[in-house]
């Protein structure tokens, strides 16, 4: 089972039709973004976060349970609101976020038994990094990485870089790289690879980065993708797309990344071939493109037939 643990929350899209702009509600939050992904490909996963008593909270415990999650623990916090995040789209598909979560729910996570259980029955834990912006979140997250790795467990991190939630780039760059140096497999965008070590060259930056040879996965949007594992550098181009928001698509090719990766722990195997990293890499590109050309971060994703099929066309459909 893939654990992913971290924020919840609901994904405000913006639409400019004459003049105004009108807001679609999605259910988002990076980390359910993949859980969802990873359920859609057939994977085993579970989710653990934390959202306000209010309408908003209600609509998303309502959806992940929709999900038939193998492990679902969705706290409700009375003394705190769900966390928003509003999205504006331009033309090409790209976004901007603003995020309304002071004093929110997403970061106030609590471990208890329950999580501890399903951390222990997890091959990988993936955490999610909105909580690193809170000294309380900060410490949630390094105990569940540490749990992780007392299970055996692989503990997986996506970067996704919001600076405007913390109070300098300095915080920001120390809230991740702490997190960063206690993962297993990383992801970055090519932006946030320069953000963090002077450099968007895989090579070098994975060099400095997670400089003992662990998987760290770098993404180009519609560019493709790389990966830098074991001294060893990979590269795949992206699935040409009509591109419709990019909202989710990272998300898509992480949890496209991780279903293969339990596959191969499943397997009962501890390192990844040659010829199974460029398989990851196309198929995770496959499923960030075909998040791409939906709208939403979630229920973009068909099955893990129909996105080897998608594959074999050669991204065409």
């Amino acid at each position: 089972m893939i654990l992913c643990i971290g924020e919840i929350l609901a994904d405000l899209i913006g639409t400019e039709r004459n003049g105004i702009v009108a807001y679609e509600r999605h259910a988002g939050g990076a980390p359910f973004n993949v859980a969802c992904d990873i359920k859609a490909l057939g994977g085993k996963c579970g989710f653990f976060g934390r959202v306000g008593k209010d309408a908003v909270g209600g609509f998303l415990r309502d959806f992940a349970r929709a999900q038939k999650f193998e492990f679902l623990d969705i706290a409700e916090d009375e003394a705190r609101n769900t966390t928003l995040a509003f999205v504006d789209v331009d033309r090409e598909g790209e976004r901007r976020f603003s995020f309304y979560r002071r004093n929110t729910a997403d970061y106030a996570l609590e471990f208890g038994e329950r999580l501890v259980g399903a951390v222990q029955n997890a091959h990988i834990v993936h955490i999610g990094s909105l909580m690193l912006s809170e000294r309380r979140g900060r410490a949630f997250a390094q105990r569940a990485m540490d749990e992780a790795r007392k299970s055996g467990a692989l503990v997986s991190f996506d970067v996704n870089l919001r600076k405007d939630i913390f109070p300098s780039d300095d915080a920001a760059k120390r809230a991740y790289r702490a997190a960063v140096r206690s993962a297993d497999i990383v992801k970055m965008s090519a932006d946030e690879l320069e953000f963090f070590t002077g450099t968007d060259d895989v090579q070098k930056g994975a060099s400095r980065a997670v400089p003992d040879g662990r998987l760290l996965f770098v993404t180009y949007g519609g560019r493709g993708s790389a990966a830098s594992y074991r001294g060893a550098f990979f590269s795949a181009p992206a699935m040409r797309v009509d591109a419709v928001a990019t909202t989710g698509a990272g998300d898509a090719f992480f949890a496209g990344a991780l279903f293969l990766l339990d596959s191969v722990l499943r397997a009962g195997r501890s390192t990844v071939s040659e010829e199974e990293m460029r398989r990851i890499l196309t198929f995770a590109n496959a499923c960030g493109g075909l998040a791409a050309a939906k709208r939403g971060a979630i229920g973009c994703l068909p099955s893990y037939e129909a996105v080897n099929a998608f594959v074999e066309k050669g991204g065409k459909r």
